[in-house]
């Protein structure tokens, strides 16, 4: 079986980070591999002041968001196990980003 690991490159110098969890998301909840139900609004986010400009396709932390493109490219390849989440991202300068999504991957693999 092939599988892949997602994850942001750890050598990019301020890299975005997440100032904190979503409210009203136990991040937990996030790992068990479940359906969550789905929010009514987007969830707000704020990016940590150390981030810089650079926006890459996944933005990683106590929960992790990709965006729309490779979203898109995961749905073209017939990736479907994941659920997806608009979220507003605040910039420390105080501008929205609007092109990423938090992701719920749905189901577990039995890993050594």
């Amino acid at each position: 079986m092939n599988y892949y690991i997602l994850q942001q490159d750890p050598r990019i110098i301020e890299q975005p980070s997440l100032l904190r969890c979503p409210e009203n998301i136990d991040p937990l909840e996030l790992l068990r591999g479940k359906i969550l139900p789905v929010p009514n609004t987007p969830i707000h986010l704020s990016l940590s002041p150390r981030s810089s400009d650079y926006r890459g396709c996944i933005i990683d932390g106590i929960v992790t968001l990709f965006h729309e493109y490779f979203i898109e490219e995961l749905t073209r390849l017939g990736v479907d196990n994941f659920q997806c989440f608009p979220v507003e991202i605040m910039k420390p300068e105080g501008e929205i980003e609007i092109a990423y999504s938090l992701i719920n991957v749905i189901g577990l693999l039995a890993v050594l």
